[in-house]
């Protein structure tokens, strides 16, 4: 029998378990420090009310990925959900990510598109070295203080966009979009409709043996972990290696 060890309860860690269990003749143990199952993506209640400490929108581009998730919950599609955004400077609201329908709506258009035509020209994107150079490289400098600068500044708790520099970073995965204005119509994106979010996935976990308020280091001890486990909602490879667990298991984690 193969005894396999994952390290965390998230998502990455309770679709591994689910995934790898039924593989036969596999043993499964599953470490989390906290008391419960999904990390920041468990729904918890106060009040009455839902709320969960990290993301609750499922966004991929993987079919199979839905398709997987689909057969234990009851998910929404929102893929044609606009978010509309108020521009203070303009006194109007226009869709974000920003796209080029609400350019005509502009009061200055004709800047903001000579702007947009300089910086395709200029192409030089990939050399921005910060947020700021990004943007204004992309879309140009007025749209850029219009929409991205005041926002990020206070998101992100910075004096400058200066400060951010991961430029290849964007919100919504656009600068400027074409065609439908709906923020995610090129990809999947769902909520689960249940109150509880996606509690009874992690639920199911469970059945498989676990150590729940352990902090995984205590376990490291006892062997070498190589590479760690997959980044929530990230597709990757899990390779787990340890005394506890001597095979190598490879698992390929489709959550985005």
């Amino acid at each position: 029998m193969k005894k396999i060890l994952i390290i965390g309860g998230g998502f990455a860690g309770c679709s591994s378990a689910e995934m790898i269990s039924r593989i036969p003749n596999t043993k499964i143990t599953l470490i989390e420090k906290g008391v419960n199952l999904g990390a920041g993506v468990r729904t918890h209640f106060s009040g009455g009310h839902p709320f969960t400490f990290g993301p609750r929108h499922f966004l991929t581009t993987k079919v199979e990925a839905y398709n997987y998730l689909k057969k234990f919950l009851k998910l929404r599609n929102v893929n044609y959900h606009k978010f509309i955004s108020y521009v203070r400077d303009d006194d109007n609201f226009y869709n974000y990510p920003l796209n080029f329908k609400d350019l005509k709506k502009k009061p200055d258009k004709k800047k903001i598109k000579l702007e947009i035509k300089k910086a395709n020209i200029a192409n030089n994107v990939s050399k921005s070295k910060n947020l700021e150079e990004f943007w204004i490289r992309s879309v140009g400098k007025i749209l850029y203080e219009k929409t991205i600068k005041d926002y990020n500044k206070k998101m992100w708790q910075v004096g400058s966009c200066k400060e951010i520099d991961m430029f290849k970073w964007s919100p919504k995965g656009y600068t400027i979009k074409k065609g439908k204005e709906a923020a995610y119509d090129d990809r999947i994106s769902m909520y689960p409709t249940e109150k509880d979010g996606y509690n009874s996935y992690f639920d199911l976990i469970p059945k498989i043996y676990l150590l729940l308020g352990v902090d995984c280091f205590i376990y490291m001890a006892r062997g070498k972990i190589n590479d760690g486990l997959s980044h929530i909602f990230a597709r990757s490879l899990v390779w787990v290696r340890s005394q506890i667990c001597r095979p190598v298991i490879k698992s390929e984690i489709l959550l985005m």
